[in-house]
């Protein structure tokens, strides 16, 4: 398979959940959480949270694996850090290419995010932090680039998943933790008990809703396992991002 052969950028998507959120992490799967609307932010509220948890999948695209994800979900008092670490590998060429990318989400016990740090490893290492107060995104440090197109209500598609087994729909700003973290529109509404649909416009306002404002759309069709989270994500391009044990995460594969 080869580089062309891969729809997205493999630093996730998305999610995915929508590859990172969106095939980035190719999957949609990111996004398929839900949150709470495209509103202030909410407060901390005191509530029983969900035990630590660690989630593996495998990334496929035409058959050939692509790809693995790992999420571990870690509480304290203080709130969630969601860690999403993605290890691509593919062909571009004859050349084999290997990407790693870290994504990095804390959040409070309401899920509301306070710091985003992302990383890729690949021919070269990049990275980038944003932090959230009541005032929106801010870049660290001070003197890197702004997030300034950022909603201060945006939340990183990562968190979504967490959102949507809490709430179980979405719809407003969201963002990919990816380069200079791409904003956007997304919607995540339930088809079935356990399935989801997902739709991510980046590139556009936060209350798009068409496709003819020139943003780059995507969707994906989610099903839920037993805890609530993602067990299968497809995504419009093909992309499928499916739960697995360690021991299937481990499996070596071939570009």
């Amino acid at each position: 398979m080869t580089q062309d052969d891969i729809a997205g950028d493999f630093a996730i998507t998305g999610g995915r959940w929508l590859r990172s959120c969106f095939v980035r992490a190719p999957l949609l799967a990111v996004l398929v959480a839900c949150a709470h609307p495209a509103a202030p932010l909410p407060a901390d509220s005191p509530v029983q949270p969900p035990a630590d948890a660690v989630r593996r999948y495998t990334i496929w695209l035409g058959g050939a694996r692509i790809g693995t994800a790992t999420e571990a979900e870690t509480w304290t008092p203080r709130g969630v850090t969601l860690r999403r670490v993605e290890a691509m590998r593919y062909l571009r060429g004859a050349s084999v290419v290997d990407v790693a990318t870290t994504i990095e989400v804390e959040a409070s016990t309401a899920l509301v995010p306070r710091r985003v740090r992302w990383t890729e490893t690949g021919s070269e290492v990049r990275s980038a932090e944003i932090t959230h107060d009541a005032h929106g995104w801010h870049a660290v440090p001070p003197a890197a680039r702004n997030p300034a197109a950022l909603p201060a209500a945006a939340v990183p598609g990562e968190l979504l998943p967490l959102l949507v087994r809490r709430d179980g729909h979405f719809e407003g700003p969201v963002f990919l933790p990816a380069r200079d973290f791409v904003a956007g529109s997304g919607r995540i509404e339930p088809i079935a008990a356990r399935g989801l649909v997902a739709t991510l416009s980046l590139g556009a306002p936060a209350r798009a809703t068409t496709k003819a404002t020139g943003e780059a759309t995507a969707e994906a069709t989610i099903d839920l396992a037993d805890d609530g989270m993602p067990a299968r994500v497809v995504d419009g391009e093909g992309v499928i991002e499916l739960r697995a044990t360690e021991q299937a995460a481990r499996e070596p594969f071939a570009p």
